[in-house]
């Protein structure tokens, strides 16, 4: 491969969020000053124009040490003013380019540009082998992407250079400015297209896992929905046999006396849920019954009411010393004569 550089000044152009790469052609709005006079400065010199990321998107009014080295050298094919002030640009790239230096602010960037044109490579066995690679995961990432049109992937299949195979794909699928500008950054194609490989594989199983995950939501929302809707029919069928009113009115007075036993918080929660189980039951179900008297049972229960203790360790050492002496159960239960007292 060989390398030919040239350096030239022309405007430049941050972008936010935005890689372009040679033999591309993309489209974007622009509401900066600086970069609307600079792309008016390309267009009407009728000269090129330096496209380059900015390193933080948040930087309003970027120099140089806020610009990646690399970028794109590209034409400024068409521009439309939109209401408001700001235009909506069409470029095409040409060639990568390095940055040297920023010569100029104000009014906007000027930019002293090396040019670096890249002659094709031979494409050897492994050289085919990354291309083959490539047009799997890209076939397999445009089917787990709806936004993927059929003519980028025919675009990509028609092609057998690997650096051009690289640049388009980064350029049409959504990857972090960082792994784009990683793609721009290598000027050779072989070790392009192997760096493109190993970001697209990963993106393919992000979208993998987003899709599973969104499966998973469907299913639960579904199950939701159809339990919802039998729910429903199973109360009309039930005020239709005249058994709706009174299973509402009798879960209802279920629940105030659960909140006016003043149970511990996870014995409520218990009741409630076997309540809530209760409405789906039938009226008569052996289910249901068991139900009731769980719950009638559990409301019995003295949960808030409290007894003094009476600890009295003199009496139940005579109580124990009675068993020892063989009065027995008699003494254990305080009887004697027929008259029984408590303990």
């Amino acid at each position: 491969m060989t390398e030919e550089m040239k350096y030239t000044t022309m405007p430049a152009l941050a972008l936010r969020g935005l890689t372009v790469y040679p033999r591309m052609i993309i489209h974007f709005d622009v509401g900066r000053e600086a970069s609307m006079q600079a792309l008016e400065e390309a267009m009407t010199s009728n000269q090129p124009i330096f496209l380059v990321a900015q390193k933080d998107m948040r930087v309003e009014l970027p120099g140089q040490k806020d610009l990646f080295t690399m970028g794109t050298v590209s034409n400024v094919r068409q521009i439309l003013r939109l209401p408001g002030k700001s235009i909506r640009v069409m470029v095409e790239g040409i060639s990568r380019g390095r940055l040297v230096t920023i010569s100029q602010q104000n009014p906007y960037l000027l930019a002293e540009v090396e040019e670096i044109e890249t002659l094709t490579e031979r494409v050897t066995v492994r050289g085919e082998a990354l291309v083959r690679r490539a047009y799997e995961l890209f076939e397999r990432y445009g089917e787990l992407s709806p936004r993927m049109s059929s003519d980028a992937l025919l675009n990509v299949m028609s092609s057998e250079d690997p650096g051009y195979i690289a640049d388009f794909i980064a350029q049409n699928i959504i990857m972090r400015v960082a792994d784009k500008q990683a793609i721009l950054d290598e000027v050779r194609s072989i070790p392009r297209l192997n760096k493109l490989i190993r970001m697209l594989h990963r993106e393919v199983e992000i979208l993998e896992m987003e899709q599973e995950i969104q499966t998973q939501v469907q299913d639960n929302l579904s199950q939701s929905q159809r339990d919802m809707v039998l729910r429903e029919q199973l109360k009309v069928i039930q005020r239709e046999l005249g058994e709706g009113d009174r299973g509402d009115s009798e879960t209802h007075r279920y629940r105030e006396k659960v909140y006016a036993a003043k149970l511990p918080k996870e014995v409520e929660e218990k009741l409630l849920k076997e309540i809530s189980h209760l409405e789906r039951q039938s009226f008569g179900s052996a289910e249901g019954a068991v139900i009731r008297n769980y719950l009638d049972i559990c409301l019995e229960l003295p949960w808030s009411k409290k007894t003094r203790e009476r600890i009295n360790v003199e009496s139940a050492r005579k109580r124990a010393g009675a068993f020892r002496s063989g009065k027995g159960e008699r003494a254990y239960f305080g009887i004697s004569g027929g008259e029984a007292t408590g303990p």
